[in-house]
């Protein structure tokens, strides 16, 4: 749950932290266990009861969480799309020359290549697409990030 309101907060630069309960369906341990001994030695359930009526009230609360996800579907259909993509990226003649020499190749991405209107860009996927290169053999990809970042 702390993730998803996190990833919202991150779209829609909102702040829903402050909004978040963590005590859904919670009651204090101590009067769990007044409640248990009540029963065991007075075998009175009207502790029992109110215990029930204690989580009942606790857990009715969790409604709450779909607010959360009414705002994130409110943003999604806003027109806002949580995928961007690079879509090509242009090797040197050098470049070429190295992947096929060294079966290595260094690129940069940089912020200016990132959607503008983004407060964080995550990277999720990468999919790579040589186009125009033929191989006998499958061969792997490894990316790795190296140098600052901002």
């Amino acid at each position: 749950m702390f993730k998803a309101a996190r990833s919202l907060d991150i779209y829609t630069y909102s702040n829903t932290t402050s909004e978040l309960r963590y005590d859904y369906g919670y009651v204090d341990p101590d009067i769990e266990q007044d409640v248990y001994l009540s029963l065991a030695v007075n075998q009175d359930i009207t502790p029992l009861i109110q215990l029930f009526t204690m989580y009942s009230e606790s857990l009715s609360q969790i409604g709450e969480i779909i607010e959360f996800e009414n705002k994130f579907n409110m943003y999604r259909s806003s027109g806002h799309g949580l995928q961007r993509s690079i879509e090509v990226i242009d090797l040197t003649p050098l470049q070429i020359q190295q992947f096929q020499n060294n079966h290595q190749v260094y690129f940069a991405i940089e912020l200016g290549d990132m959607p503008v209107d983004r407060f964080e860009n995550k990277l999720v996927r990468v999919k790579i697409g040589l186009i125009g290169a033929t191989s006998l053999e499958p061969f792997e990809c490894k990316l790795s990030h190296f140098g600052p970042t901002k």
